[in-house]
């Protein structure tokens, strides 16, 4: 598929662009705030996290971005574009909580990545890739889950370690091979040597599970302080399983509901505890992905890149 070239912005058009995404942000920034304070004052120290913990779960928030972002990155040879790929990826994060939830989020990163050199028959594939690599990493997490949690019985630490099995799935002559197939019932799917190299994958992979990691030890340090019964290893584990769950669960925002309910199975009691640090993981969440957005598109400026022939 070709693209037309994308014609320059205007300066002032730009620095218009530029301050309604700030007011955007200090708009949602601040109904988040007003939201999580209203929260802390009509609750009590068992359902909310204790709020010191707060800032490391945001710290985990921002490296759970930034690390998705590489991920996003590595599946493209195309270091021209990394900036307009990563800024990509910060803005679709926004459009998971409308309803559509995920198919808003990842047509509105096939759109916003899509440039002169990169057409969108290779970011469609880009995003399944992106997708199995979180599957992978939510089997890695659940195969640790046998080891972690002590209270497994055996045929559940069996099933558990299955999880080792869904890193088959990014083995690119499987892809092409599935893509090829499907192709002969679905025409419009794109040709299956658009797939990345296996390298690619594999990095992008390796990213994607530091991405799954850093938000899941966000949750396991707001949770761990309401839960003696739980230490911190293994309610990270629990929490990559239930996100990885909700993820693959397009429709809802956020994969909302499901994510909760797979964390009670998994967790067990203290239900409260369970909500609340998750819906304070949440908000920090929504207060990250809104400052990377003012930070990539705000106050960082762009670096010019000689991308050379192509």
């Amino acid at each position: 598929m070709s693209d037309q070239p994308s014609s320059p912005e205007s300066p002032g058009r730009s620095a218009t662009r530029r301050a309604l995404i700030a007011a955007a942000i200090a708009t949602g920034l601040g109904a988040t705030g007003l939201a999580l304070w209203s929260a802390i004052v009509s609750t009590d120290d068992k359902i909310l996290p204790p709020a010191s913990r707060w800032v490391a779960a945001f710290g985990f928030a921002v490296l759970w971005l930034w690390t998705a972002a590489r991920a996003w990155v590595a599946l493209f040879d195309r270091p021209a574009e990394r900036r307009s790929l990563t800024g990509a990826l910060y803005m679709s994060q926004l459009g998971k909580y409308v309803p559509g939830g995920g198919f808003v989020q990842i047509s509105s990163m096939v759109a916003m990545s899509r440039s002169d050199t990169l057409g969108a028959s290779r970011l469609a594939l880009g995003l399944p890739i992106v997708g199995l690599s979180a599957v992978a990493a939510g089997g890695l997490a659940l195969a640790g889950l046998s080891v972690a949690d002590t209270t497994l019985s055996g045929v559940s630490r069996v099933f558990c370690l299955g999880g080792l099995a869904a890193v088959g799935l990014l083995w690119r002559p499987l892809m092409v091979i599935t893509i090829g197939s499907l192709r002969r019932f679905i025409r419009r799917l794109p040709d299956p040597e658009l797939v990345p190299a296996q390298r690619a994958i594999l990095v992008s992979f390796g990213w994607t599970a530091a991405s799954l990691g850093a938000t899941s030890a966000g949750y396991a340090v707001l949770v761990e302080p309401l839960r003696d019964d739980r230490d911190v290893v293994s309610l990270a584990l629990v929490f990559a399983v239930a996100w990885v769950a909700g993820f693959v669960v397009l429709p809802l925002p956020a994969g909302i509901g499901v994510r909760e309910v797979v964390l009670i199975g998994l967790i067990g009691g203290g239900l409260e505890s369970v909500v609340g640090a998750s819906v304070t993981h949440r908000v920090i969440n929504i207060v990250a992905e809104l400052a990377m957005v003012g930070w990539h598109f705000v106050l960082r400026r762009p670096r010019s890149v000689d991308a050379g022939p192509t």
